[in-house]
C-alpha cells in the first residue's frame, strides 16, 4: 500500500447523545482517535468521506492522514458502529499509527477457480474463515489474498498456515485454522446425523432430568400430606 487518503477533522469538546445527534444533522460522525502514545482524540469527521473510504480499494485498512487543527495524524479505521437497523455510520473509532512501527490488520481472502471435489467428485465447498489477522507496516497493507482453489479434492482443506504470503507480513492467524475445504456428500450427512443425535440426547437428558425434579417434587408433596 502506498497510497494514503488526506481527510480533515474537527476536534470537538462536547458529548452525549444529544450533541452526537446534532452532528450527524450536520453530515458529520463523532469519531475518536486513541492510541500510542497519547490522550484520546474526540473529533468529527465528514460523513461522506468516511463512506467513500469504506468503498475504496483498502476499505477499513485505508491509511488516513487526518488533519485536525494545525496538525496530522495519521490512522487506521478500527471500529465502525451502526444504527440498530445497520444502515446508517453514527460512530467511528480511529486507531492512531506511527508508519514505522508495525499495526495488526485483518486481510480478507477471495477464492479463485472451482475445486476438482465440487466439480468431478460431488463434494461441497465450505468458505468457513473469509479473513486472517497478520501484522506488518502500515505500508505494507495489502487489499486482499487470493486462494486458488481449484485443486481441492473432496476431503481436503486449505489451512491459514499454507497460505503464501509475503515476508513483509506475519500471520498472527493460528496456523490450523482452516479456510476452505471441501466435503464430501456422504460426510456431510454423517455429520449431521451425529450432530441431530448429540442434540436429541441432549434433550433427552434434560427431559429425563426434569421427569427426575417432577416425581421427587411430587413424592416430597405426598410425605408433606401423610404427616
Amino acid at each position: 500500500m502506498e497510497k494514503i487518503t488526506k481527510l480533515s477533522g474537527e476536534k470537538r469538546t462536547t458529548t452525549g447523545k444529544k450533541f452526537n445527534r446534532l452532528t450527524r444533522r450536520e453530515g458529520k460522525i463523532p469519531a475518536v482517535l486513541y492510541g500510542i502514545d497519547q490522550e484520546n482524540l474526540l473529533l468529527s469527521l465528514s460523513t461522506t468521506d468516511i463512506e467513500d473510504i469504506l468503498k475504496s480499494e483498502f476499505g477499513t485498512n485505508t491509511i488516513l492522514e487526518i488533519a485536525l487543527e494545525d496538525r496530522k495524524y495519521h490512522g487506521i479505521i478500527r471500529e465502525i458502529q451502526y444504527d440498530y437497523l445497520g444502515d446508517r455510520i453514527i460512530h467511528v473509532d480511529l486507531l492512531k499509527l506511527n508508519l514505522k512501527k508495525k499495526v495488526t490488520v485483518s486481510i480478507p481472502i477471495i477464492i479463485k477457480g472451482e475445486p476438482v471435489g465440487v466439480k468431478m467428485e460431488d463434494g461441497v465447498f465450505d468458505f468457513i474463515n473469509r479473513n486472517i489477522e497478520v501484522r506488518c507496516l502500515p505500508q505494507d497493507i495489502i487489499r486482499n489474498i487470493e486462494v486458488d482453489v481449484s485443486h481441492l479434492h473432496s476431503g481436503q482443506s486449505i489451512k491459514a498456515g499454507s497460505l503464501e504470503l509475503s515476508d513483509k507480513l506475519e500471520l498472527l492467524s493460528d496456523e490450523d485454522r482452516v479456510i476452505c475445504a471441501v466435503t464430501g456428500r456422504e460426510e456431510e450427512e454423517v455429520v449431521e446425523e451425529e450432530v441431530a443425535e448429540e442434540e436429541g440426547a441432549e434433550a433427552e437428558g434434560e427431559s429425563a432430568e426434569e421427569s427426575k425434579e417432577e416425581t421427587g417434587e411430587k413424592v416430597s408433596k405426598e410425605e408433606d400430606e401423610k404427616k
